[in-house]
């Protein structure tokens, strides 16, 4: 990528806002790539790789909780307008991990949260 002055001197000034918005224009270049429910599910397994750490034996996490940290880190790293709902994020835990119920709620075995 070739950086006009301005955009050099924006980037030395505000390195974090800078590498932030470099971040997210690739992020919005990959959407437009796979379109959005491609892109979401691509998000979805970035959050698992960065937050989760896969655990056969004994990880296990409460699907609300997790849901509430998944919300929490798309918030900051995606630019996909339209957020994934709660029963969209259920059906794809559901398909990468075994779903369990315990006292009323629901669980997915197989992972932990870092």
């Amino acid at each position: 990528m070739v950086m006009n002055g301005l955009e050099k001197e924006f980037a030395r000034l505000n390195p974090d806002l800078y590498l932030e918005i470099t971040e997210r224009s690739y992020l919005r270049g990959i959407e437009d790539v796979l379109g959005e429910q491609k892109y979401a599910e691509y998000v979805l397994d970035r959050f698992i790789e960065d937050r989760c750490s896969i655990d056969s034996h004994d990880g296990t996490v409460r699907a609300s909780y997790l849901y509430g940290r998944f919300l929490e880190w798309f918030n900051r790293m995606s630019v996909v307008r339209n957020i994934p709902k709660m029963t969209w994020f259920g059906r794809q835990m559901a398909m990468r991990f075994e779903k369990t119920k315990k006292n009323g709620s629901v669980y997915y075995k197989g992972l932990t949260l870092r």
